[in-house]
């Protein structure tokens, strides 16, 4: 494609000299093109793009100037962002590519996807929107709506969700390709100054609207909740970026291999460009195909940046509510247990059984044991009590549970031998952190064990324990619970003070639990 641009203008004539003639209200170009003349200053004699574009600039540097006078500050980079974007308008419709655009397809093909792509992409990351909200005054002197809650009425209305809708912005984004080029409309408009200016803006309008959603960096409907809410999630912003590329590929495959002109505008290329209607249209093809690639990929590398401080900033929200609050999760946990401890209690009570406190159910489902209690060949065979529930008759030492299990980071410092009513027994283990870790025998299938709030998972990759495993997991614990023999199910479960090695051990903890699983249990 480069080769082909560089042998058109060479072809063109590279001496130097000043810009051709005007034609009416529009000006066309006499001379042969060179690069010189390409970028010269030489605007249209009604010049509606240029002057639009020094309105956008003047406008925004008011509102910061409106923004600095009240003593709020303003990103510098924001402000850079949007010179650029002004200047690739600028660049776009007040020099020779405005003149030549209207004589060559390549040029105007240039034109186009600059102002439809990557014009647009400046001026939003620029965020106009939250610049001129927080430049609006808040409250109206007399009463009544202000105008920034204007604003912010229109954004969020009825029509604005419509248009802003992914499936809305994605078809206008493809149908300015398709629509335009391959029907009478191009023509039609290229014939007129103002039908040119108007597809110019259009050309602009359509973009805004789109990366408007995509890049997702001023107020939106996106902002909100339900399904508007879901697309302003950076993998849909990328699905929604990834969608068009396909499509703008195919379109300027098309132009290149078509083999007649496919706008009647462009059929008979001036004498001085000495280039066949084909090879313009190749080389217009060209451009459509390759220049989608760089704003794509600087859009991808915005979104992926955004992915991340997201996720950062999530993060220390999380951390901070969990110093300030507790752990929300665990709490609801424990209360969980203590709400069926309660119920066994007394159900345990009424039917003449042993019953069990809450605290010692909150203990053997929470307190750590790890299941080399059950499998490590130092333990002998296991033993029943007057009670009828099995027990465990020791447990190894803790620095013998560290090394088999595999757990980085875990050094187990205590064990301790769990022996609970309802037939569950176990083994405990604590490292110096606080983390706990601890393997129960329990009556039952997996389906009757509890998770407490943490989101229940299919174990995919333990196969050979049967279809009643399953597993949960949240930030600081994970369990895994398989069946046994004898209508008992094995429980692994991790509670962690450290984030970082629960993390880690999680991963680890299908490993874990094939080691175990056959381990008899009465």
């Amino acid at each position: 494609m480069v080769s082909d641009l560089i042998a058109l203008v060479a072809a063109s004539g590279m001496d130097g000299g000043s810009s051709g003639d005007m034609s009416g209200l529009m000006w066309m170009p006499t001379a042969p093109l060179t690069t010189a003349r390409l970028f010269a200053v030489h605007p249209q004699p009604v010049p509606v793009l240029p002057l639009l574009g020094l309105a956008l600039l003047a406008a925004y540097l008011v509102g910061v100037a409106v923004l600095r006078a009240r003593g709020d500050r303003w990103p510098l980079g924001r402000v850079l962002w949007w010179v650029l974007g002004v200047g690739t308008l600028e660049l776009m419709t007040a020099t020779g590519f405005d003149g030549y655009g209207m004589e060559l397809f390549w040029v105007h093909m240039l034109q186009h996807m600059c102002i439809g792509m990557l014009t647009p992409i400046l001026l939003t990351l620029g965020a106009p929107m939250t610049l001129l909200l927080r430049a609006l005054p808040a409250r109206r002197r007399g009463g009544g709506r202000s105008a920034r809650a204007v604003v912010l009425a229109v954004v969020h209305s009825r029509v604005i969700r419509v248009v802003a809708n992914p499936a809305v912005t994605v078809v206008l984004f493809l149908l300015g390709l398709y629509v335009l080029y391959f029907t009478p409309v191009f023509d039609a408009l290229m014939s007129t100054m103002w039908g040119h200016n108007l597809m110019l803006v259009h050309f602009l309008a359509i973009g805004m609207l789109y990366f408007w959603g995509v890049l997702g960096v001023d107020p939106s409907p996106r902002r909100g909740g339900g399904l508007m809410g879901a697309f302003a999630r950076p993998v849909v912003r990328i699905g929604e970026l990834a969608a068009t590329v396909p499509f703008h590929a195919f379109f300027g495959v098309v132009i290149m291999m078509s083999a007649r002109p496919i706008v009647g505008f462009y059929a008979h290329p001036p004498a001085w460009s000495h280039t066949s209607a084909l090879a313009d249209q190749q080389a217009a093809g060209g451009v459509a195909w390759g220049f989608t690639e760089l704003p794509t990929l600087f859009v991808l590398g915005v979104l992926f940046l955004e992915w991340q401080r997201t996720d950062a900033r999530r993060t220390r929200t999380a951390d901070r509510k969990a110093r300030l609050r507790g752990d929300v999760e665990l709490d609801a946990y424990n209360a969980r247990l203590a709400e069926l401890a309660r119920r066994d209690e007394a159900a345990g009570g009424g039917a003449g059984g042993v019953a069990m406190s809450a605290r010692g159910m909150r203990a053997a489902a929470v307190a750590a044991t790890l299941a080399a209690a059950v499998s490590l060949s130092a333990c002998s065979s296991s033993a029943s009590d007057d009670s009828g529930w099995t027990a465990l008759p020791r447990c190894p030492a803790a620095d013998a549970v560290s090394a088999p299990a595999g757990l980085s980071g875990l050094r187990f410092t205590s064990a301790s031998t769990t022996r609970e009513t309802l037939g569950t027994t176990g083994c405990s283990y604590r490292d110096s952190a606080g983390d706990q870790l601890s393997v129960e025998s329990q009556p039952g299938p997996p389906s009757d064990v509890q998770f407490g709030t943490a989101a229940g998972l299919r174990l995919r990759d333990l196969p050979a324990l049967g279809d009643g495993a399953h597993s949960a997991q949240s930030a600081t614990f994970c369990a895994l619970a398989v069946p046994q023999r004898g209508g008992r199910t094995l429980q692994l479960q991790l509670l962690g003070a450290s984030g970082s090695s629960i993390s880690t051990a999680c991963d680890r903890m299908p490993r874990l639990l094939r080691l175990f699983a056959d381990a008899p249990s009465s």
